[in-house]
């Protein structure tokens, strides 16, 4: 009952999720693609494989994620594998060949945000990237480009929670509904580049661009991976649901690429 805006405007997609059924624990921010950005003026032809990445015409100028599940997806989707029926057996292949990939120097490093200001200095010819902050980057350079990989990507979704012992609930409640406010919504999606599970908030981002006639914002509005089309959506994937014995396993392996 304090989130009244969230039952009126919350796309349907966005409620019951398979991580939190019901809503019970989180409500979404934004969601988003993990995909490939490239410098088209660095790699000389457009990119579409997770295999691009792997290229020897690459080596040290490609950014790979410290988001353990990104990474692993990213290596289970090159495999033709389905990363929500994956295996403990199939991550310590993948582990192996990040390690054997690494040691020879195709990566420049693993980061996390940092990998967006290395990708537009030119640091990084490709990389693994969230779908926005490539968007928002392309806005001053075109040759940054952000790609769905043909063998796939992940989708995600970010999501607001209130820590347990928290004092001050009721002012996280009236934030979390300040931000269902589909005007609010929107001003945030124009800000971010990220799907906003606000359902009206595609429609009204059009009718911003056509008042203030702004290109930018429509390009935003008719984004397939801000907004995913059907096809979109049918070749990305979630993450496995790891319990936490799985998780430490997974997690262990990953340490061994990342801190080599």
């Amino acid at each position: 009952e304090a989130l009244p805006n969230f039952g009126e405007n919350a796309g349907e997609k966005f409620k019951d999720p398979w991580y939190d059924p019901g809503n019970v624990h989180s409500l979404p921010w934004a969601a988003g693609i993990t995909g490939i950005g490239y410098n088209r003026a660095l790699t000389g032809r457009d990119l579409t494989s997770i295999n691009d990445l792997f290229d020897p015409a690459f080596a040290g100028r490609v950014g790979m994620f410290l988001e353990m599940r990104d990474t692993y997806n990213f290596m289970l989707l090159k495999e033709g594998k389905d990363p929500e029926a994956a295996t403990l057996d199939d991550i310590e292949v993948a582990t192996q060949e990040l390690i054997e990939h690494r040691d020879r120097g195709q990566f420049r490093a693993f980061y996390g945000n940092d990998y967006l200001d290395q990708l537009g200095g030119g640091n990084l010819a490709a990389s693994m990237a969230w779908s926005g902050d490539v968007f928002a980057l392309s806005v001053d350079d075109p040759n940054l480009k952000f790609v769905l990989p043909e063998e796939g990507g992940t989708r995600w979704t970010d999501n607001m929670c209130i820590p347990k012992g928290s004092e001050h609930i009721h002012d996280a409640h009236l934030f979390m509904d300040h931000v269902y406010d589909p005007e609010v919504a929107a001003r945030i999606t124009e800000w971010v580049w990220y799907e906003s599970p606000v359902a009206q908030v595609q429609q009204m981002i059009s009718d911003h661009a056509e008042e203030a006639d702004d290109d930018v914002l429509r390009d935003l509005a008719t984004d397939p991976y801000v907004f995913p089309t059907t096809e979109v959506t049918e070749n990305t994937h979630p993450y496995r649901n790891l319990d936490a014995e799985e998780e430490a396993a997974w997690l262990d392996l990953f340490q061994q690429v990342v801190t080599g």
